[in-house]
């Protein structure tokens, strides 16, 4: 694999792997980052001809406990209390919103729908993607 870094475009990516796949069995990608993700998604959701942006946001709550808090507990002596400490606030996340009509739901709620295309993580047994 590569460092995320080392990309410079969507586009570069997508020949990488299908040169890859040419020849040998498609490799899954092993790591990457937010930006990342949303920039594949964006490039691969417009070459469908779907609109589709990036979207970013910094300090990103990301709630583990589903209260709508980011909750810091302290010991008596006031030191932080890390084995409770499961809430956190990511420097910044970068997720999508793609422009769909949605006949299954009530007229007017179409148009930009949040679409994370981060890889999912374990949160309180529940599968989350970024804080979008």
């Amino acid at each position: 694999g590569r460092r995320p870094t080392d990309w410079i475009g969507s586009v570069q990516i997508f020949d990488e792997y299908m040169k890859s796949s040419r020849t040998t069995r498609k490799k899954p990608v092993k790591y990457g980052q937010c930006f990342i993700f949303s920039g594949i998604f964006t490039s691969v959701m417009r070459a469908l001809g779907i609109p589709s942006r990036s979207v970013t946001n910094f300090r990103s709550a990301h709630d583990t406990h589903f209260n709508r808090a980011i909750d810091r507990y302290v010991s008596a002596d006031g030191t932080p209390n890390e084995a409770m400490n499961d809430d956190s606030i990511w420097n910044f996340h970068v997720w999508n919103e793609a422009w769909m009509t949605r006949p299954d739901l009530p007229f007017g709620f179409g148009g930009w729908q949040a679409v994370d295309s981060t890889p999912q993580e374990v949160s309180e047994n529940v599968y989350c993607c970024g804080p979008a």
